[in-house]
């Protein structure tokens, strides 16, 4: 096959914005969630993961169960299991799953992306 390009479980992502990306931490690319894998200075380029299980930041209060489909807010990076209302559904993305099942009180999940 002579158009394969790459797996695209990572690529590399300029931080236009004016604060430090920290390793870890979930970011919102257009209609994708990624991961970075390293600080991301601002003007600088770095690498951000798509594919894997990740233990990111999770909505207080919410009880998920395994497999459950969930929505990052684009301002603060947190997950919820509440699917958006259409007038702010523009402040989500989605592609994301719960990977093991999380009670209330927990503030970090383990959350797939694919």
């Amino acid at each position: 096959m002579n158009n394969y390009v790459c797996k695209g479980q990572s690529f590399e992502y300029q931080n236009i914005g004016i604060e430090i990306i920290p390793a870890g931490t979930a970011v919102a690319i257009g209609a994708l969630i990624a991961v970075a894998a390293v600080n991301i200075h601002p003007g600088d380029t770095g690498v951000c993961h798509l594919d894997g299980v990740y233990q990111l930041k999770k909505k207080a209060g919410e009880t998920w169960t395994q497999g459950q489909a969930l929505w990052m807010k684009r301002a603060d990076s947190v997950f919820t299991n509440a699917e958006p209302s259409a007038e702010n559904l523009g402040d989500y993305v989605t592609g994301a799953h719960v990977y093991e099942a999380a009670g209330a009180s927990p503030v970090l999940a383990n959350i797939l992306l694919r």
